[in-house]
């Protein structure tokens, strides 16, 4: 699982307040206020998807932001190109004030707010979005998620909502359908009731992906957990997958996670790549289709006798979109744990657009458990350098004149002449 880490960048988006009027459950008018990031660059011109993110019980439209790193994790991964820009907006699912059992908000009235809030989300909520902002008008360009109540909100829009939202993320909150606290307390009429109703509705699992997760010491996880591996076995709907961008069906773990917005949202900064990936695809290459992208390679590695070196024993991946190639890398097993990215090119028009970066947390998904270290080795450049160190590369050792030695002619990049190889490593 990949984490977040605060660090500043220069491209931030803005948050802008959304008023909308919707309708209380006795029919009065309530006048409500939803928080929207935009992301950096954003323009009227281009359409946006849209993340949908409630927050947990007693909570508002401002929880996430004041209790977690999220704008800096979503500024962070649109700059660095971890994942395509989209806009999120942070609502909230009250209409009154919550009912208190005690110090703790009534179970049965958070259950009536939040499947309350299903019609809202239809009715008025989405509307104003999409009418005051550039977003995508289709379930396919649409996900919803939510922390602890907003989690129960999330299985409740996946059940009541499933022609909005093509993606869910529910967070440490389990299905509430058939009681309070369901996904541990009636496990399998839980997730009966989920498998029947999604297919009566006439949905197969191409149809809908569900990116879950919980901390081991959250106290959701005895509830979340249960609910999950019962899933997995309704194979004809649910698809589970470690890799989120196979099967539809998704569960992080946390370890020294309670139940936190601060811990929580890292499950998010986690799964962004996979959210709205558009025809992104990373496939193997066959040995005799190698050569095929020759000149593909010799981007990267730009003397033919050097890539002969690796290619034949190498395994080779090409990144398309839209069918069309975009991307490639090779990896080998340098034994000992380690495997090695031997060649990384993405072509020149589509450079900064992340596609190196989605190679590398392919490879890093792919690969995880397999392997200790993935290792890469390039020149003194600044343009590969920092690039691999954004990835969570860390330099490890040099080897000298490692391109005056092996290449007949100067490799020269950025106006440099590159002289020795610096080896990074980057952990498993």
């Amino acid at each position: 699982m990949e984490l977040h880490r605060y660090h500043d960048v220069n491209r931030r988006g803005t948050v802008e307040r959304l008023c909308y009027t919707t309708k209380d459950v006795d029919g009065t008018a309530v006048s409500k206020y939803a928080n929207v990031y935009l992301p950096y660059g954003y323009s009227a011109s281009q359409k946006y998807p849209t993340l949908y993110l409630i927050h947990g019980g007693g909570g508002n439209p401002d929880a996430w932001l004041d209790c977690s790193m999220i704008k800096n994790a979503l500024d962070a991964s649109f700059a660095e190109n971890r994942c395509k820009p989209f806009i999120t907006v942070f609502p909230g699912f009250y209409n009154r004030d919550p009912v208190r059992n005690g110090s703790r908000p009534d179970e049965n009235a958070e259950r009536a707010h939040v499947l309350f809030f299903q019609q809202e989300l239809r009715n008025d909520l989405i509307p104003a979005v999409e009418n005051a902002f550039s977003a995508c008008a289709c379930r396919e360009c649409r996900a919803i998620g939510g922390f602890s109540m907003g989690g129960v909100t999330t299985w409740f829009a996946f059940l009541e909502n499933p022609d909005l939202f093509s993606v869910f993320l529910p967070l440490s909150g389990d299905c509430w359908q058939i009681c309070g606290l369901g996904g541990g307390k009636e496990t399998e009429k839980t997730v009966r009731y989920l498998h029947d109703h999604t297919v009566e509705q006439g949905y197969t699992k191409d149809d809908f992906r569900i990116y879950a997760g919980t901390g081991v010491e959250d106290i959701a996880y005895p509830n979340l957990t249960p609910q999950i591996e019962a899933m997995k076995k309704y194979t004809d709907l649910f698809e589970f997958s470690e890799r989120p961008e196979e099967g539809n069906l998704h569960y992080t773990l946390m370890e020294n996670a309670p139940h936190m917005y601060e811990k929580v949202y890292q499950h998010i900064y986690h799964y962004m790549p996979a959210l709205f990936p558009g025809k992104v695809k990373i496939r193997k290459v066959t040995d005799e289709d190698k050569k095929r992208f020759l000149p593909l390679l010799l981007l990267a590695d730009e003397q033919e006798d050097m890539i002969d070196r690796y290619l034949d024993r190498g395994v080779m991946y090409i990144l398309t979109e839209e069918d069309q190639v975009r991307g490639e890398c090779v990896v080998t097993d340098e034994d000992g744990g380690i495997l090695e990215i031997k060649n990384l090119a993405v072509l020149p028009e589509w450079q900064g657009h992340g596609y190196g970066r989605m190679l590398i947390d392919d490879l890093a998904d792919r690969y995880q458990g397999q392997y200790r270290i993935l290792q890469v080795g390039t020149g003194d450049s600044p343009l590969t350098l920092p690039f691999y160190e954004r990835c969570g590369f860390v330099r490890h050792h040099v080897i000298r004149d490692f391109f005056t030695d092996n290449y007949d002619h100067p490799i020269i990049e950025a106006g440099k002449q590159l002289r020795d190889m610096i080896v990074l490593w980057k952990h498993l």
